[in-house]
């Protein structure tokens, strides 16, 4: 299949699924297809967004933030760690 042609799908709705598609097509007057393809792109918007801001799940899982240390460590941990590590020797 190339990438400029559609795809046909099958898919098998349980009936609670069927009904609110229905519903949805009466209450748009959209087709299934135009339902579906909505469906796909808001679904697909949701997923990747998450996808992309690693820094934004570490923040909202409270990594970010949860301990202390001098300002300056992330240039200069490695002496830090080395002034650690020669008083355990």
């Amino acid at each position: 299949m190339t990438a400029d042609r559609a795809q046909r799908i099958n898919a098998r709705l349980p009936p609670e699924i069927a009904r609110k598609l229905a519903y949805l097509r009466r209450r748009t007057g959209a087709s299934t297809t135009e339902v579906v393809l909505a469906s796909v792109e808001r679904y697909f918007d949701a997923v990747s967004a998450d996808e992309g801001d690693a820094a934004a799940a570490l923040r909202e899982a409270g990594f970010v933030g949860c301990a202390e240390g001098p300002a300056d460590l992330s240039g200069s941990y490695k002496s830090a760690l080395t002034r650690s590590l020669g008083r355990k020797a």
